[in-house]
């Protein structure tokens, strides 16, 4: 069955304890060093970047993007809606800059409404403003209505943690659910905390972890778990979870992860380990290769002091059977 292979292909990579090390302020201040606003929620509706069928026909996602049109130092609970009335918000992602100083993710995770996704990212240190880019992942099922849907699927976000480099788990239920993907959110004051890793750590298991940078600032980090059960109206969900691809080791690492054919890609997840002052995750983007293959990247990179890191990059898929 596609759960015990998803059991067998697992592989469990432990992280590279981050360590803080403070340094002079010597940087010019950006104005993340104050608290993060708590501006409303800002949405957004995406155009579609793709959408794909499983083999039987009858699961469907599509990616949608939205990229801003103005830049700013600080992105806040910044939200794409699905742009599909019959589909569920399931997964997403988003997309900071790089250079020239770039800037990092501290929040990605699903709406209340399971209508879209919610992503944050701040610049650090150095002043950078930036145009973000956001992603949601939508699902729908021949045979199911939204609402019916809706029902069948599983949010968990119990798992929180404290500290200069927080690392949290969610889980879900080994006996009746399937894990689809998952997010992560930091909560923060003063300089505050950038994403490390959103991640499946196990099978029904979803890990999110973040790091202060340069000057000490604990924060907490949240993780959500979320899933759908394995047996529908319809028919068995047979998941899929990929190996984790590794970068090499770099001061600006990155890898993808690809789905098999005849799944569809439900969520992505990534996480770096890294020496010195450490790395920083700035995107996590779903997409779809030249060859049709469903996929998932994370970037990470060192910021202001250098550092080097390994990023690995997971894809989770479903197809119903």
């Amino acid at each position: 069955m596609g759960s015990r292979s998803a059991r067998r292909s697992w592989i469990v990579v432990l992280a590279a304890a981050v360590g803080l090390v403070l340094t002079p302020a010597r940087f010019t201040p950006s104005t993340a060093v104050a608290a993060a606003p708590s501006a409303p929620t800002a949405s957004a509706g995406g155009s579609q970047l793709y959408t794909a069928h499983d083999a039987s026909g009858r699961v469907t996602v599509t990616v949608f993007r939205n990229t801003s049109s103005d830049a700013r130092e600080i992105w806040t609970d910044q939200e794409i809606t699905v742009g599909d009335d019959a589909m569920v918000a399931i997964g997403g992602g988003a997309t900071a800059v790089e250079y020239p100083a770039g800037a990092l993710l501290t929040a990605s995770y699903p709406n209340d409404s399971r209508t879209g996704w919610i992503v944050s990212a701040k610049d650090h240190a150095i002043k950078q403003e930036y145009r973000l880019t956001t992603y949601v992942i939508g699902l729908k099922i021949a045979g199911m209505t939204r609402d019916e849907l809706k029902n069948y699927l599983v949010y968990h976000d119990e798992g929180r943690a404290y500290g200069s480099t927080p690392s949290a788990a969610s889980h879900l239920d080994s006996n009746t659910d399937v894990l689809l993907g998952g997010g992560f959110r930091t909560f923060w004051n003063g300089w505050g905390q950038l994403a490390t890793g959103s991640y499946p750590s196990g099978p029904v298991e979803w890990t999110a972890s973040s790091k202060d940078h340069l000057h000490a600032s604990p924060g907490t980090v949240q993780s959500w778990a979320i899933g759908i059960k394995r047996n529908l109206p319809v028919g068995t969900i047979d998941p899929y979870v990929s190996r984790p691809a590794a970068s090499q080791r770099s001061n600006h690492p990155s890898s993808t992860a690809r789905v098999e054919p005849g799944f569809v890609m439900t969520g992505g997840g990534g996480k770096v380990a890294s020496d010195g002052q450490g790395c920083a995750l700035w995107s996590l983007d779903p997409s779809i290769d030249n060859s049709g293959y469903q996929t998932f990247s994370v970037r990470a990179k060192d910021h202001a002091e250098p550092g080097t890191g390994i990023t690995w990059a997971w894809t989770m898929g479903i197809r119903l059977v």
